[in-house]
């Protein structure tokens, strides 16, 4: 018996489905937000004594991620819908990177009323030093799964989420 079963209990008491679809979904959900709270809490114990907060390397983690034209660049819009922020609050986060020298921001040549923000040398070097750190911590998560389960566990969360996108804008 895990947290969420725990959990569930209570929501048996106070709801009931016929089929128990509610009771299962909640159930993924809620072990889905506890996984990735636990990835969360062992990303900041990485950070601990590293110059960069977390919200600075999550910045650099979904500009490294969002791949424009071949290298990892996007506009401040692009990196606040990624990351899940505002724009007010990802122009604060970038107003730090660029003063670390971490990214720079350039007038994008197709949009004048735009911005491009790359990731510098110095950036890529920080990003890599806690991402190499992290994945490690990260690859804990699922020990109690086989690789095969967790190829299982992948394509069914793919299933899920590819039915989402064409429901949802994510």
């Amino acid at each position: 018996m895990d947290a969420t079963d725990r959990h569930l209990q209570v929501w048996d008491a106070m709801f009931t489905a016929p089929d128990g679809r509610d009771r299962e979904t909640e159930g993924a959900l809620h072990r889905a937000v506890r996984i990735h709270q636990a990835s969360d809490r062992r990303l900041k114990v990485v950070l601990q004594d590293d110059p960069m907060s977390h919200d600075e390397y999550m910045t650099l983690h979904v500009l490294v991620g969002g791949q424009t034209k071949g290298r990892p660049r996007s506009t401040p819009a692009q990196l606040a819908d990624l990351a899940g922020v505002s724009r007010a609050g990802m122009t604060g986060r970038l107003d730090k990177l660029e003063r670390s020298g971490l990214v720079t921001r350039t007038p994008d040549s197709d949009d004048r009323r735009s911005v491009i923000v790359e990731i510098t040398p110095a950036g890529r070097a920080a990003w890599e030093r806690v991402a190499h750190r992290w994945s490690s911590e990260e690859g804990t998560l699922f020990d109690g799964l086989s690789t095969e389960e967790l190829r299982t566990l992948n394509a069914l969360l793919r299933k899920a989420f590819v039915a989402l996108e064409r429901t949802d804008r994510i």
